[in-house]
């Protein structure tokens, strides 16, 4: 069973870029080694003791739901949501993995012909070029498709079917397809962090 310390952390650079996830657990593991510090809602950066001292009103903590709060002997407090780095200042982009579970994940269930929902049994995975006209298997070159739009398709070309993308297929950041349910559920404590970064990409080839 998923404990609070479990949640997800979302974890930034010295520079405060946000480099990955990793669990509540995992992320007081740094704050008490020193290695990293917890941002507050309002930015402000707390190491291990300030952050239990900043909890230590039962008024505060009351007004928390269950599944934010951790309960030890001697105190209670909120768990962290976006920690910061005191060592390592670089920065990556983690890739995500081209899979099926991918394309479904960031093309969101949705025909990307006629635009509808569909349940993941109703849906192909379609090539835009097809393999047999040299198209590839890659993130660009990708889309889903309802049954009945992929048909339509065939082995063509879209200009020669008169069809038409609803968007650009893309790569997406690793985060956007690592877990599906996060994605859709994003902590508020992460949004200024995330969203340029992560949900802004520019879509090229």
């Amino acid at each position: 069973m998923a404990t609070a310390l479990d949640a997800r952390v979302l974890v930034l650079s010295k520079s405060w870029i946000p480099i990955d996830t990793t669990t509540v657990f995992e992320a007081l593991k740094k704050v008490m080694t020193e290695r990293a510090r917890i941002v507050a809602a309002d930015y402000s950066l707390y190491g291990m003791d300030e952050w239990i001292d900043n909890w230590g009103d039962a008024k505060k903590i009351a007004e928390l739901a269950e599944e934010k709060i951790i309960h030890a002997v001697n105190f209670n407090m909120a768990i962290p949501e976006v920690i910061v780095t005191t060592e390592y200042n670089g920065f990556f982009m983690k890739k995500a993995k081209l899979s099926r579970n991918a394309i479904f994940a960031r093309d969101n269930y949705e025909c990307q012909y006629c635009g509808k929902h569909y349940k993941k049994d109703q849906m192909n995975i379609d090539h835009i070029i097809p393999r047999s006209k040299g198209g590839k298997t890659i993130w660009t070159n990708l889309v889903l498709s309802c049954i009945s739009c992929n048909c339509k398709k065939g082995n063509m070309l879209l200009e020669d079917v008169g069809m038409k993308l609803r968007r650009k297929p893309f790569q997406p950041h690793w985060s956007m397809v690592k877990n599906k349910k996060a994605y859709n559920n994003i902590p508020k404590s992460w949004e200024e962090f995330l969203g340029k970064l992560y949900w802004d990409i520019s879509l090229t080839d």
